[in-house]
């Protein structure tokens, strides 16, 4: 019950009670006066006085215990707005690792030549430019088809300038049942030597030629060219890093020629 309340109350039995100037009240009986002990009567001017005294104070708002600062109470897991501080620095500090470290990835990789980028760094670049369609028709392979077929016929030709030569011996051979492996021989030295003075140093040239073009076209990963280059590596080193070089450059190409498969 809240103490407004309790004022109103005590009014109204301040209220109802008898009026000193109403008269005087009937005498009680001998009995009755001799049973009830005598109770003293206080003014109920004092009462009324009280009650306007109390109406004049002014009351201040209740308080919780739990609204002032809980400087008695222990906290488990340590002040709140320290372990709130400790949490935002943490992820503060969270936020900003990973920015430092792809700052300084970004200024490691600068310093590497964008014809030694790494096959998976090259991955996203060969992505955004085979959607467009300007590269993607300067990666058509008429040179090379056109070269294929040449080497193709040069080839034929050789097979049948030998057949023509080996003609009357097969012809012998075949009537006296032997076998003409000096024939085989001279067919296989035959294509051997066109295959490493032809074929090879006319692949060399075309790779040599796409390279040029592809760098001029924005591929990244294509290497120095040195090991296309005769007399260019030297070293152990050199060897293993024109390897290294062949390999990364047949991946990318895979990845080239499997995208013009698609269109």
């Amino acid at each position: 019950m809240s103490f407004s309340s309790l004022l109103n109350l005590l009014k109204q039995a301040d209220g109802d009670g008898p009026d000193p100037g109403s008269g005087s009240k009937p005498a009680p009986s001998a009995s009755t006066s001799a049973s009830l002990p005598s109770r003293p009567s206080q003014p109920n001017s004092a009462l009324s006085d009280l009650l306007a005294q109390l109406d004049d104070q002014p009351h201040e708002p209740t308080r919780s215990a739990f609204d002032g600062p809980r400087k008695g109470l222990m906290e488990p897991f340590g002040p709140v707005a320290a372990m709130a501080a400790a949490s935002q620095r943490r992820r503060a500090s969270s936020s900003s690792a990973p920015d430092a470290q792809d700052k300084g990835k970004r200024k490691l990789d600068d310093t590497v030549s964008k014809a030694d980028w790494s096959f998976s760094r090259c991955l996203p670049v060969l992505t955004d430019l085979l959607r467009d369609d300007e590269f993607v028709k300067e990666l058509k392979k008429a040179e090379q088809d056109s070269l294929e077929r040449r080497l193709w016929a040069r080839m034929e030709k050789i097979k049948a300038d030998h057949e023509a030569k080996t003609k009357p011996e097969r012809e012998v051979a075949r009537i006296t049942r032997k076998p003409i492996t000096q024939e085989k021989q001279n067919l296989k030295q035959a294509l051997d030597e066109f295959y490493k003075g032809h074929v090879m140093t006319s692949v060399d040239g075309l790779a040599a030629r796409h390279r040029s073009r592809l760098v001029k076209l924005g591929v990244p990963g294509l290497g120095e060219g040195k090991a296309y280059v005769k007399g260019a590596i030297k070293t152990r080193e050199d060897k293993e890093a024109a390897l290294k070089e062949k390999e990364r450059v047949k991946r990318i190409m895979g990845v080239l020629e499997g995208a013009l498969e698609d269109t």
